[in-house]
């Protein structure tokens, strides 16, 4: 059986205003690991990056080759960076960097993998072997967030990707990303999008993010139901690049404060609304047209200021 409801706006605003205890520290609020990005593609993991701090976790990690550590630098200060380097390449990641990467995670409450990895195919091993291991790891209770380019990295091998994933996992494509993991049309997809996230929830048995207009968020409910719900904020401007790199990260961050108690499914719709209503503000503010992934960002604080 299929329950699909609609996102209340007074539910997530109630979760977003929450305020925090006085005596806490950044330690309490959960840290982040962004693994993404590659040259040309650093744009990716920075947005990810800035709205996971905007969205409230303690710290966000970048992990980066080393041809991109200069641009995070800049654009993101308050990240901390973990450089991984490699005989192979230090433009985009290999197999290589793994072991690397799995020693330098300590403590996350949650991570991101895929803004901005890119296509090479060696990234795209890369990739599946990450998440083969983080699903036979210490780290499997994790959150983590399976996004964009992770997502290609599985193309036509849903099944692979059903044995690198669990409870604790949330899948975020588009619907071309969907086709491509599924092997399903673009129009079957578009046309039977609520049947379409209940069998991949059935079959990969985590929180699925079909985003676009009215995006779904699905999960596993009781025996074999899958609960969806409709997001009902946004607009069609936030089509727009980059966009989909800051959901990740506002997500990421309600994962990283939040989790515990709301759990991951919760912080995932919640995200993707808060996530449209940056964009219902922008485009009061400024216009469809005008809308930018950083535009985003920027209305995460208004919608404090406003109170809903």
């Amino acid at each position: 059986m299929i329950t699909i409801n609609d996102t209340i706006k007074e539910e997530v605003i109630n979760f977003y205003n929450k305020e925090r205890v006085k005596d806490t520290h950044k330690g309490d609020y959960g840290r982040v690991y962004i693994i993404a990005g590659s040259k040309g593609m650093t744009g990716a993991a920075a947005l990810c990056s800035m709205a996971a701090l905007r969205s409230g976790c303690g710290l966000s990690y970048i992990v980066t080759k080393v041809a991109s550590m200069p641009v995070y630098e800049t654009l993101v200060p308050e990240a901390v960076k973990i450089c991984v380097t490699s005989d192979k390449s230090n433009d985009y990641f290999t197999v290589e960097d793994v072991d690397t990467i799995f020693d330098n995670i300590k403590n996350p409450a949650c991570i991101v993998i895929g803004p901005g990895l890119g296509n090479n195919i060696k990234t795209k091993q890369f990739v599946r072997r990450f998440l083969k291991r983080y699903n036979i790891s210490g780290l499997n209770n994790i959150p983590i967030i399976i996004d964009a380019d992770a997502i290609n990295s599985f193309a036509d091998r849903l099944g692979l990707l059903a044995d690198c994933v669990n409870e604790n996992c949330v899948i975020t494509p588009h619907c071309m990303e969907a086709s491509v993991l599924s092997g399903q049309s673009l129009d079957y997809i578009c046309e039977n999008r609520e049947a379409f996230v209940a069998d991949l929830v059935k079959k990969l048995g985590c929180t699925v993010v079909l985003k676009g207009n009215k995006t779904l968020i699905g999960c596993p409910g009781k025996q074999n139901d899958v609960v969806i719900y409709r997001n009902t904020s946004g607009n069609p401007g936030m089509a727009t690049g980059g966009s989909g790199d800051v959901l990740a990260g506002i997500i990421s961050g309600f994962i990283a404060t939040d989790s515990k108690i709301d759990g991951v499914f919760n912080c995932a719709r919640y995200g993707v609304y808060v996530h449209g209503m940056c964009g219902d503000i922008a485009m009061e503010k400024y216009g469809q047209r005008f809308i930018t992934a950083t535009c985003l960002i920027d209305q995460l604080g208004e919608i404090h200021r406003r109170g809903y």
